[in-house]
């Protein structure tokens, strides 16, 4: 199937690059590079929308290890963590359930037919140049339908090279080491094709012994070791991006990427349960992106993406039959998506999204009924804005068709999601503004909710979520300092909610009647040119929750909060850049959590802080650069878990080295 997707990626290339011929022959003035430095205002700020972002520079620079160590440290997220390099990692925003955040990749969402929980862990912070969280309404308007009907959408973009100094190539070069046998060596590579083309590659292998060190609370003096954490993973990317006229591009992208990996065990009374699981997975996706400004009033963009992803699990026990089980699982998915912006007045933008989906899951398990699912969406939203406010009403309308080879399929599932969002901006011409928001959310149950172990689908419910928020948002920059502060609060209601409780591969999923999630969300950032050459920058998110089960008065578990939904959670950051030595710290600090439903202390997770110090430098040679970096993580070699029984990884420290050309 891999040899079918590269061949696939061959002639989209081809056909990409008859298409752009045209391009070419397009006459283009270059004109010099201009750099200008000073204290910018970030744009989701300035324009008031609901998001938090990071850059993988200001994450690396904080000793960030990877894409959920950064999202982690935004306000009302919840990160579910396996520990290791290749352990599972999950977010949900404002305890909705990781099913309910939407993952997009340069603007094309990612999917998971299988469990609908997206792996942030297939990710690399190494291979993305910024991450931003978006709840509610977004400042673009040519989203997809799948997007636009999310409860919260995390979108990465990828790096793409700067060109600098006048060259048409780039190059990167970067290993990494750190404990526990962790090598990750990466190259990067760069190259103008004409003055409107450019292709960039990258390729990123890494691989760890997971062998880390933990204690236990029954045995707190004795030293244990971590088995069946070992990883070995590699990940390939090929862009080709082409600027057409009127501020338009085509972007063909490429990924390939395979992994061996153990899946670690609970730790339960002196073992590790399960410790016999291992997991291969192989994959990759190819996705065309096209968008255009025709005139000044129309704007499309166009999307279609193939993926393929095949697993193998194998484990070994007395409670399979034949002594072990192997299961094959493929998932493929084909997803298109066209969206217009209409833009008749300066005060008026209308867009209309249409998508369309085909996902299919294939397994050796004699009870899967190999299900395939037609998703349709169409999403129509308008909005108003002036000087000092802005209206924007969405509805998306879902429609889920499914067909099995053998059993029963489910239901058709069709539903409309309303949303409508407010922003004002307090005083004329100040980056300072209200905002308040309504969203309902809808999310139908996954191949494995319906399916896993059965022919006759089961008789779980879609989600039905109503979400309310009101905020206040605001940037001011005076001389040497700059502030931005978001604070809102929110209410969410949500019927038939689906929740997860965790094991180590398949989730056991159930659902509560009604659900109650309030909470407040708050970020601070803070910058300051001490001198010309130092500069300090100050974060910090903080998150409230209160998630309640509200099904049944009659059961222990009312008015309990919800599993692993701490009710305060925050994290602060502290970068100093100077000419020397560069210095970031960060903390994140967690409550305490229960495992189940019911409130009790045999339930309880204790809260835990975790500290990370960086240091780092860059050598400026003739005619490139070396970027040194060492950090060190758990600092205070905290023991903890974010889910119960799986121990997250000790102090350890890594060294990077990094060349540009």
């Amino acid at each position: 199937m891999l040899k079918r997707l590269c061949n696939i990626l061959l002639l989209v290339l081809f056909a990409y690059s008859t298409m752009c011929a045209q391009a070419h022959r397009d006459s283009t003035r270059v004109i010099d590079e201009v750099e200008v430095q000073g204290l910018a205002v970030k744009s989701d700020i300035k324009a008031g929308a609901l998001s938090q972002s990071i850059t993988s520079e200001e994450a690396e620079a904080l000793g960030m290890q990877d894409i959920s160590d950064a999202v982690r440290r935004m306000a009302g997220v919840t990160v579910k963590d396996y520990g290791g390099l290749g352990g599972m990692k999950t977010v949900s925003v404002r305890n909705m359930g990781a099913a309910h955040t939407a993952v997009s990749v340069d603007g094309v969402p990612v999917s998971n037919c299988q469990g609908g929980q997206i792996d942030l862990a297939q990710f690399s912070l190494w291979q993305t140049e910024s991450i931003t969280l978006s709840v509610g309404s977004s400042d673009d308007m040519l989203q997809t339908a799948r997007t636009l009907g999310a409860a919260a959408t995390l979108a990465l973009k990828t790096k793409f090279p700067e060109w600098k100094n006048g060259r048409n190539w780039e190059l990167e070069a970067r290993v990494k080491g750190g404990s526990w046998g962790e090598v990750m060596p990466a190259l990067r590579y760069g190259q103008k094709l004409s003055s409107r083309t450019s292709l960039m590659a990258d390729v990123l292998v890494a691989r760890s012994d997971g062998d880390y060190p933990y204690t236990v609370t029954y045995e707190p003096d004795k030293t244990f070791y971590r088995v069946n954490d070992d990883i070995l993973q590699g990940r390939g990317n090929i862009q080709l991006r082409t600027l057409l006229k009127r501020d338009g591009h085509v972007d063909v992208t490429g990924h390939l990427s395979m992994q061996r990996q153990g899946l670690p065990g609970a730790v339960i009374r002196y073992r590790e349960t399960a410790a016999s699981e291992r997991l291969w997975t192989r994959g990759g996706y190819v996705q065309v992106l096209y968008e255009q400004r025709y005139t000044p009033k129309w704007k499309l963009r166009a999307t279609g993406k193939y993926t393929y992803d095949w697993q193998r699990y194998y484990d070994e026990g007395r409670q399979y039959r034949d002594g072990f089980a192997e299961n094959d699982y493929t998932q493929q998915e084909a997803f298109v998506n066209a969206t217009a912006l209409w833009t008749p007045h300066r005060l008026l933008s209308v867009s209309l999204a249409q998508d369309a989906a085909n996902t299919r899951l294939v397994s050796n398990l004699a009870t899967c009924p190999d299900p395939m699912r037609w998703t349709l969406g169409t999403a129509l939203t308008v909005r108003l804005e002036n000087e000092r406010w802005r209206l924007t009403a969405s509805a998306v309308y879902t429609h889920v068709t499914e067909s099995v080879e053998k059993g029963e399929a489910h239901e058709d599932y069709n539903h409309v999601s309303p949303s409508a969002e407010l922003r004002y901006r307090l005083v004329k011409g100040k980056s300072v503004f209200l905002r308040a928001m309504y969203k309902n959310g809808y999310r139908v149950p996954t191949f494995n909710d319906l399916y896993y172990q059965r022919a006759v689908p089961s008789n779980l419910r879609p989600e039905n979520a109503h979400q309310l928020s009101a905020g206040i948002a605001g940037a001011l920059t005076s001389g040497r300092w700059q502030w931005q502060w978001q604070v809102d609060g929110y209410w969410n209601r949500v019927t038939d909610k689906l929740v997860a409780i965790p094991t180590s591969y398949v989730w056991q999923v159930r659902n509560y009647g009604e659900t109650s999630l309030a909470g407040v969300d708050a970020t601070l950032n803070v910058r300051m040119q001490v001198t010309r050459r130092i500069a300090a920058q100050l974060t910090g998110a903080y998150s409230w929750s209160r998630a309640l089960d509200k099904t049944d008065e009659e059961v222990a578990s009312y008015n309990g909060q919800l599993p692993y939904t701490p009710a305060h959670s925050g994290s602060v950051g502290l970068l100093v850049s100077n000419p020397w030595v560069n210095v970031g710290w960060s903390m994140v600090a967690v409550g305490d959590r229960w495992v189940l439903p019911e409130n009790i202390d045999r339930n309880l997770v204790e809260g835990y802080t975790d500290h990370t110090l960086t240091l780092s430098h860059e050598f400026r040679l003739k005619s490139c650069s070396l970027d040194v970096t060492a950090s060190m993580t758990n600092v205070f070699n905290t023991q903890y878990d974010i889910v119960r029984y799986y121990p997250m990884p000790s102090r350890a420290y890594h060294i990077q080295l990094s060349i540009k050309l």
